[in-house]
């Protein structure tokens, strides 16, 4: 969550409140109570350092992709349910490469876990 405050986000919605309250109390952060409008963040340029996965049923999604230039490798955090991601080098030849996002293939360039991602029936 920390994280995520510090790359100036208008608001967060999790089912974690005791987290919420202490990260937010340690970070000097005012919580919005259920009749507080969130409003819509004026931040749309992710860090040039970093990328984030979250688990899904399986494994490991991107939930903030990497740079231009980079693959965000994803990993399961055994026994948390949860996933972290850490950029890697990729090959730029590649257009996901050039202009990562967060779907399955860009996933795949990072070599990690992108069991998450599920097969769309047809």
């Amino acid at each position: 969550m920390k994280d995520y405050i510090n790359r100036n986000v208008q608001g967060i919605i999790t089912n974690r409140i005791a987290l919420a309250k202490r990260v937010a109390v340690s970070m000097g952060v005012t919580m919005a109570n259920v009749s507080t409008p969130i409003p819509t963040s004026k931040f749309s340029t992710p860090p040039v350092d970093k990328c984030d996965c979250d688990y899904h049923k399986g494994g490991c999604t991107i939930s903030w992709p990497a740079p231009s230039k980079k693959a965000c490798k994803c990993r399961y955090k055994d026994l948390m349910w949860t996933c972290e991601g850490s950029l890697v080098d990729c090959d730029v030849s590649l257009p996901k490469c050039l202009n990562p996002d967060a779907s399955k293939e860009a996933c795949q360039l990072g070599q990690g876990d992108c069991d998450g991602y599920q097969e769309e029936l047809h």
